[in-house]
């Protein structure tokens, strides 16, 4: 809405008491809109005069934080969490040492009975230097003009143990503990290392940890019925980049990119890291659906039609190729496709997404698809999931809340919306721990309740503005009536996401690129043995020794899911 509405009123024509309530209800929502925008004036007009006093060496005005307000069902009130099982936390501590604490016997009168044991448990870490000097023995044969030497044991070759290289990436990539901080920790227990030193062993395992991060998503992908997504902020020496974790019930991971594009997502979904991807492209009759959806001209279509088509090709596809051939083919048979930067970046993502759907699907040796994915609404999620794409609910609710109306009836509506909204998301939660039989009786009746509860017109018009795309998103905010297992927000993935930006916090940014792909690695290994309750020392204690003692964390996450 804008002053041209009101500039459009004529007085002379409002002569009933319908079209005078029309008129107010315009009114009331342009007063609504000014108000707002007086109260971003004077906010920047305040940050002016700040500013101003500030350069003349006094202080601003101190801000003070306002009350928080719970935004469901009203002030104060928690939402129920229904996934709270947490359970008695003594019955989880594992046992190391057992002491019994005797009663003298000889103060003991003669009708005392044992009762059992009162128990008290101790928890306790010890944490020390283990530095040893290997004694070689020598010896020299005069008659053979030979030397012979005392065997070292194969774990004492290197100048640092594995328990050393094992805290070193447990206390950095777990704990964020810089570099600098894990130098004076260790020079202060007597162990003499070097940063240099401490940098080469947080880079040295660099093939077991990908082959590790890869497997880990491989699995997840396969054996889970949904995989959640989302993008963060990473930077590698000064250059911004995005992380992309995916994860699901028992598994997360990252990979960074350099930036939020389909394409590089379609990598990250692939297990490829920054610098190692070679997607392919190809072209089929499921293609020219893709470039309609992601709005590429019919003119464009038809030429690529012309140039890839080849319905004589047997298989899966009319034509399939590199990005080189791709390129190569499209400068020399449509040139002009490729000058249109913006249309020529959804043909490419289109090539890429028909591969990316047909081959790997249907190949049993390459990645699997993700069938359902759950995400917030960015356009860079669209169309990377198989079956359906699912969307957050808080990510949605987000709109209405940044609604801060100024006028009572405003307020009002928006409350009973709000009660509304989370009444609903309170029946999916039940929907999804009813019995299947229970299941196929209320979708169609969330269906309708949905299309009532969004449908609707208010008086107040940047809360219709947030209904309709509530409900424009309907098939994607519903896709819990169709996996059942799908969540339904996507705080999983924004938790995991918190890492890398604690990572950012601490350590600001990584130096190469291979301590960026390293570091994804690791947080992926780590972060999937908390969500299976498995301990990361331990695991990457067993790695790092090559012993290979514990079972996989894919193979684990294959158990899980059974």
């Amino acid at each position: 809405m804008s002053l041209e509405l009101l500039k459009s009123i004529d007085l002379e024509k409002v002569g009933t008491l319908e079209q005078s309530k029309e008129l107010n209800v315009v009114l009331m929502n342009m007063l609504e809109i000014l108000l707002l925008e007086n109260e971003k004036q004077g906010l920047a007009i305040q940050e002016l005069r700040d500013e101003i006093n500030r350069l003349k060496g006094e202080k601003g005005r101190p801000t003070f934080k306002p009350n928080k307000e719970s935004d469901r069902r009203g002030k104060g009130k928690k939402p129920r969490n229904k996934n709270n099982k947490k359970g008695g936390k003594k019955a989880k501590i594992s046992i190391d040492k057992e002491i019994v604490c005797e009663v003298d016997k000889s103060i003991l009168p003669p009708d005392a009975q044992f009762k059992g044991y009162d128990q008290h448990l101790q928890q306790d870490i010890e944490i020390k230097r283990v530095n040893t000097l290997y004694k070689i023995e020598k010896y020299y044969s005069k008659t053979e003009n030979k030397c012979y030497r005392g065997e070292v044991p194969k774990n004492g070759i290197r100048m640092y143990g594995s328990g050393i290289k094992t805290w070193l990436n447990l206390l950095n990539r777990c704990c964020d503990n810089t570099q600098g901080r894990l130098k004076v920790l260790f020079e202060s227990m007597g162990i003499s290392i070097s940063s240099g030193t401490i940098n080469n062993y947080l880079l040295e395992p660099e093939d077991w940890v990908l082959a590790e991060q890869k497997e880990i998503l491989r699995t997840g992908i396969s054996s889970g019925s949904y995989c959640q997504i989302d993008g963060t902020k990473s930077v590698e020496r000064g250059v911004s980049k995005v992380t992309q974790i995916i994860c699901g019930a028992y598994f997360a991971t990252f990979y960074t990119k350099a930036n939020k594009k389909r394409l590089l997502i379609i990598e990250a979904l692939l297990g490829m890291v920054e610098g190692q991807s070679s997607l392919e492209y190809g072209y089929n009759e499921h293609t020219q659906k893709i470039l309609e959806v992601l709005r590429v001209s019919a003119s464009d279509r038809l030429t690529l039609e012309k140039v890839f088509g080849n319905k004589e090709e047997q298989g899966i596809f009319e034509w399939v190729g590199n990005v080189d051939a791709f390129e190569q083919r499209i400068t020399d048979m449509a040139p002009h496709i490729m000058s249109k930067k913006n249309m020529y970046g959804r043909v490419k993502e289109s090539f890429a997404l028909t591969y990316y759907y047909y081959y790997y699907y249907y190949s049993q040796d390459k990645f699997p698809v993700v069938d359902f994915m759950l995400s917030d609404d960015a356009p860079e999620y669209n169309k990377l999931s198989l079956a359906l794409q699912g969307l957050c609910w808080i990510h949605d609710a987000r709109y209405y809340k940044k609604l801060i109306p100024k006028l009572d009836c405003h307020r009002n509506m928006l409350k009973t919306v709000m009660k509304s909204y989370w009444d609903f998301y309170d029946l999916l939660l039940a929907y999804k721990e009813a019995i299947k039989e229970q299941q196929v009786e209320q979708k169609q009746a969330i269906q309708r309740k949905f299309d009532r509860i969004f449908s609707q017109k208010t008086e107040y018009f940047q809360l219709n503005a947030c209904l309709e795309r509530t409900l424009n998103n309907k098939d994607k905010l519903l896709a819990v009536l169709e996996n059942p297992a799908l969540p339904l927000h996507n705080n999983s993935a924004e938790l995991e996401a918190r890492r890398i930006v604690r990572k950012r916090d601490i350590s600001l940014h990584t130096w190469s690129l291979k301590g960026t792909i390293v570091r994804d690695a690791f947080l992926s290994i780590i972060q999937t043995c908390i969500k299976l309750d498995v301990s990361p020392f331990n695991y990457i204690l067993d790695r790092i020794k090559k012993e290979n003692d514990m079972p996989s964390l894919s193979s684990l996450i294959y158990q899980k899911a059974l």
